[in-house]
């Protein structure tokens, strides 16, 4: 009588093992792509930010300016700016230089910088001022780190 209820205690625990091995590795294979697609979100959502925020100052009066709080996720090396100008308006591309070596841009309209000491952004909470300012006759969206 012994024998058979610890053949049986065996089977029911080699069961619950061939439910939940398959299940775990499932679970493990997914959080990969999950936390791939969390980082993107991210991502867009700062750049998204920035770039509406530097798009609605440059719409606005020359001392314009929007206060905002910016996340910038552990997946990116560097944010910053590219201008693509022709002879009547100018956009700006926030580049977002992933830490895989990919990039993600989100487009502005008019002329915007970053303003730090290497004029990027790197990983981190930042309270950032993004106003307009007239330089050379041309109004720029600076975005200013601060606090």
């Amino acid at each position: 009588m012994k024998g058979q209820v610890s053949v049986e205690t065996i089977m029911i625990i080699a069961l619950v093992l061939m439910i939940f091995i398959p299940v775990l590795l499932l679970l493990y294979i997914n959080s990969g792509s999950a936390f791939t697609s969390i980082n993107t979100m991210e991502v867009n959502a700062a750049l998204s930010q920035l770039s509406s925020s530097s798009s609605i100052v440059n719409s606005g009066a020359a001392p314009s300016a929007i206060f905002a709080k910016v996340y910038i996720p552990p997946s990116i090396s560097n944010v910053n700016t590219s201008q693509l100008c022709n002879r009547t308006s100018c956009i700006t591309e926030f580049i977002a230089s992933m830490n895989d070596g990919t990039q993600m841009v989100q487009i502005a309209s008019g002329k915007a910088r970053i303003n730090t000491t290497d004029g990027s952004l790197t990983q981190g909470t930042y309270y950032v001022k993004i106003e307009a300012v007239v330089e050379n006759n041309n109004k720029t969206a600076v975005v200013s780190i601060y606090g």
